[in-house]
């Protein structure tokens, strides 16, 4: 596999909302909220060693989040 291929994100206006809400309510697990930030950051064209960088985590956490979506 591949490490250097980038995964296009695009998240439609209330998938979007869904996961701004997630991140603001504080009532979700840490896990949760983070995965909502990695897509989020990956919505908006970040790499995963950036992402991975900025919410001090994996690049494989990241590349899970990414593959699930």
């Amino acid at each position: 596999m591949n490490t250097n291929t980038k995964h296009i994100i695009k998240l439609s206006g209330p998938e979007r909302r869904q996961l701004n809400n997630t991140i603001h309510k504080g009532t979700h697990k840490a896990r949760v909220i983070l995965r909502a930030h990695a897509l989020l950051m990956s919505h908006a064209g970040m790499s995963k060693d950036a992402c991975a960088l900025r919410l001090a985590t994996g690049r494989n956490m990241i590349q899970r989040v990414r593959d699930r979506f």
